[in-house]
């Protein structure tokens, strides 16, 4: 009956399967976002695979190498050096998960290939804010989902939350724009932001009338001297390219700056659930105030959730080497970037 079974199949059209013949594992090669689910927590990292035929080796912040039959993934650590390294696994519908152990670690894992471009996306986008953010945190929903290489025209408020029309529309304390979600983005990778266009959108820019105390020596501060019906907001003139203020003291008539618009605020999510407000900085860089991020600049940050969630706000006219007042020329922008 067997033999009678195996002549059949041979004569029969179409794909067959010989007794004891394995199927062609699929082709595994590529780049994958790895997950690495342990004590509660999961970290997520790129992994980079190699496969050939039934042999398979994968990369991350370690390197394992193994097989794959039947759908069924066996790895170990390349070489006998260090501690015991090893994941299995399997293939469901083109997504793998199982079991690894790193040393004393152990846990789950799960991976699933880097989404590609759609051949009809459009590489440019125009975005309209509506909702503006006082914080970097990886909690806040993305507003928009993006590539490497795509362009985003959109504009952002005054770091007192009124927008290039004089709307209130935010209480205030650097509200930011975004987060733009980039696809394809990984801890442990650089995203590069180049701002194409860092433009001023309205006329006006608002400051503060005093040195605050934590740039002057202990007691200077309170020796500071008031100036009577003193006024800090400015009027923008764009086509002179200076700035001057609006209401000025008698010594102060003839006084004007250089209009050098810039981005206060531009930032990255924290790493994990860490949240921190509008106003400070750190490794995902944040309030920078550095007045060198203008229109041109290609800025670089590190990479620290999926999809990385870059925020941008916090626009100033024209700022010095840093805010003695405690603000700079705050006013809004459109901003383009890619």
């Amino acid at each position: 009956m067997r033999i009678q079974q195996l002549v059949l199949a041979l004569l029969l059209p179409g794909p067959t399967m010989l007794l004891g013949q394995r199927t062609k594992p699929a082709d595994l090669s590529g780049d994958w976002a790895l997950t690495l689910e342990r004590y509660g927590e999961a970290d997520v990292q790129r992994m980079t695979v190699q496969s050939q035929d039934d042999r398979l080796r994968v990369s991350f912040d370690t390197k394992l190498e193994g097989v794959v039959r039947d759908e069924t993934i066996t790895l170990k650590r390349i070489g006998d050096a260090g501690p015991v390294a090893s994941m299995t696994g399997t293939i469901v519908e083109g997504e793998l998960s199982g079991q690894f152990e790193f040393g004393e670690t152990s846990g789950r894992w799960k991976a699933r290939r880097i989404a590609l471009r759609p051949p009809n996306a459009s590489r440019s986008h125009l975005f309209e804010p509506k909702v503006f953010h006082r914080l970097f945190s990886g909690a806040i929903q993305p507003v928009l989902h993006i590539y490497p290489g795509d362009t985003v025209s959109t504009s952002t408020v005054d770091a007192g939350g009124t927008d290039g029309k004089g709307v209130r529309r935010n209480q205030g304390g650097n509200p930011l724009t975004g987060p733009f979600y980039v696809d394809g983005a990984l801890p442990g990778d650089m995203l590069v932001v180049k701002f194409t266009r860092i433009r001023l959108n309205r006329e006006t820019a608002f400051s503060s009338d005093g040195v605050v105390a934590s740039a002057l020596a202990a007691g200077d501060a309170a020796n500071q001297a008031a100036v009577e019906h003193f006024d800090s907001s400015w009027l923008l003139d764009r086509e002179r390219g200076i700035a001057r203020l609006a209401k000025p003291t008698p010594a102060l008539k003839d006084y004007t700056v250089p209009l050098r618009p810039m981005l206060g605020c531009v930032g990255v999510a924290p790493f994990r659930d860490a949240a921190f407000r509008s106003g400070y900085l750190g490794t995902f860089g944040g309030n920078m105030d550095y007045n060198r991020i203008r229109e041109g600049v290609s800025l670089y940050l590190p990479v620290l959730q999926p999809g990385a969630l870059l925020f941008i706000g916090d626009g100033h006219a024209a700022q010095g080497d840093g805010e003695l007042t405690g603000n700079a020329l705050e006013t809004s922008m459109d901003v383009e970037f890619t």
